[in-house]
């Protein structure tokens, strides 16, 4: 496929795994057609944030899927934490494919509030039937076209629209037994570690309770813990204090991107809206330090993932799921 296009198209063509790609600039517009399927849909997620991240602002962004409410009479499982369908192989000119993996479909509105969600404004849909022309492989099959616009700058703020300071909850710092086991060894290590490093200094505590002197540090590291701060602007300000006032100085701030897969299973199962918006959290840390001296604000996407060199059994899984859990519901 990649051959014919470039024996048609003049360009630059390259076969890459998308998830993996970094373009080194940013385009006019970007095109995903029948791509995104055999992906999960925390990457789809993902996937939908990079794109927004390689276009320039107001550049558009075109998908082409099939979309779950015209799937094909089979058997489904609809996945309420993502709001998708799950199908185990997928039809392909008459037969099912026989790999043992899930391929994962989203509704049309599903669609376009994920790309709402990463700064996109849908400006026009279409939908058609397409039957292929050939005797034996003819069954018609639903494509479903969204042209969608950059409307955001900064799809790692998300997911948009953001709610409002009211509408936030803020979760209480506290550790359930699992929890408490695991920061325990994690903060040993680390200040076994320190404890090599004079000029390096660590505090696992509240932001508001920091005890180290006023401008004592050139970089302050701040790790997940905005969304445990009684008031966002007191513990902001507590970081401005100890942090010197230099051009070299810097702050790091780490919390979740949109397409965080923990942080959208809080928020779907809790209860409770926008528990952990963590672009809210973000914007207003951007925000406050540019008041205070610190205009100049870079973004980068992290990817991590929790894994197991080895096999992980049901009761382990339990044990880890409620050690992450235990981080923000006590």
């Amino acid at each position: 496929m990649v051959n014919i296009a470039f024996s048609q198209v003049p360009g630059n063509f390259m076969k890459v795994d998308m998830r993996m790609y970094e373009p080194g600039c940013t385009f006019d517009g970007v095109f995903a057609i029948l791509s995104l399927f055999r992906l999960s849909p925390g990457e789809i997620y993902s996937m939908c944030c990079k794109f927004s991240e390689w276009l320039k602002p107001g550049g558009y962004l075109v998908i082409g899927v099939t979309p779950s409410t015209d799937l094909p009479p089979g058997g489904y499982i609809h996945d309420s934490t993502w709001d998708c369908t799950r199908q185990m192989g997928k039809p392909w000119m008459n037969h099912y494919s026989d790999e043992l993996v899930f391929f994962f479909f989203f509704s049309e509105e599903r669609w376009k509030r994920i790309l709402r969600s990463v700064g996109f404004e849908i400006e026009s849909e279409s939908r058609y039937s397409f039957t292929p022309k050939d005797l034996e492989f003819n069954h018609a099959e639903i494509h479903y076209l969204q042209l969608a616009r950059k409307v955001e700058n900064h799809p790692l703020l998300g997911p948009y629209p953001r709610p409002t300071k009211a509408e936030l909850h803020r979760m209480p710092r506290a550790a359930t037994p699992p929890r408490a086991y695991m920061l325990k060894k994690q903060f040993t290590r680390l200040q076994d570690w320190v404890s090599t490093k004079p000029n390096i200094r660590m505090f696992d505590g509240t932001i508001e309770k920091l005890p180290f002197s006023t401008e004592q540090f050139d970089i302050v590291l701040v790790s997940w813990q905005l969304e445990f701060a009684a008031g966002m602007e007191a513990a902001l300000g507590k970081i401005l204090r100890v942090t010197r006032k230099n051009n070299s100085s810097r702050i790091l701030v780490i919390q979740g991107a949109p397409d965080n897969e923990l942080i959208r299973f809080l928020n779907t199962t809790s209860g409770l809206p926008n528990v952990q918006h963590q672009g809210f959290l973000l914007h207003f840390a951007k925000e406050y330090f540019a008041r205070h001296g610190f205009v100049k604000a870079t973004m980068s996407h992290i990817k991590h993932t929790i894994s197991s060199p080895t096999k992980i059994y049901p009761r382990d899984a339990e044990q880890l799921l409620i050690s992450l859990l235990g981080t923000w519901f006590p």
